[in-house]
């Protein structure tokens, strides 16, 4: 499936104001983290600029902050948004202090909506480090860790299935059930 170039991205975010149908918030955050390539004339893949990528991430994250602030009506956040958005965080050349706290504050609105899904949990964990990754689930209130990290393999490099059932039930209590497995 090809994606949409940034700048046609660009340009449905920018007249999103003006629209008298609200483009949909889906498309746009994962236009933005499919970015990181496109093709050529011959049908190539190839990798974006890190400027066309940061570009990309700064709609995302203009989207993103849109969706919180000036909800249209029906478009609210949920976990395909979040998911996509922390998607963006994960694919998109940026720095690393840039992806992870983008990653981080995304994740951590989301268990605040109760809106975890098996989606958003996967996207966290590829966007960041095993480590870094289990560290945020701990101090966002995830119990289901000992002492020794038993959820990180051995070299730290790895992490353990986590399943959303064993979240804490605030972060996942305004998801539907078929959206939680």
């Amino acid at each position: 499936m090809r994606s949409l170039d940034c700048d046609v991205v660009c340009t449905i975010f920018a007249n999103w104001a003006h629209c008298s149908r609200v483009p949909n918030s889906f498309q746009v955050l994962n236009a933005c983290a499919f970015s990181d390539v496109f093709q050529d004339e011959h049908g190539n893949l190839i990798k974006a600029s890190q400027n066309r990528q940061r570009r990309a991430f700064h709609i995302a994250e203009l989207a993103m902050n849109r969706i919180r602030t000036e909800p249209y009506p029906q478009v609210l956040p949920n976990p395909v948004i979040y998911g996509t958005f922390i998607k963006c965080c994960g694919r998109l050349d940026l720095s690393e202090d840039v992806k992870v706290t983008s990653a981080i504050s995304a994740f951590e609105d989301c268990c605040r909506a109760g809106l975890v899904s098996d989606f958003v949990l996967t996207q966290f964990r590829c966007a960041l480090s095993a480590e870094k990754f289990v560290h945020e689930l701990v101090r966002n209130g995830y119990k289901n860790v000992d002492s020794k990290g038993k959820s990180l393999s051995r070299d730290g490099k790895r992490v353990r299935h986590i399943g959303v059932s064993e979240l804490p039930k605030s972060w996942t209590r305004n998801v539907e059930l078929n959206v939680r497995q």
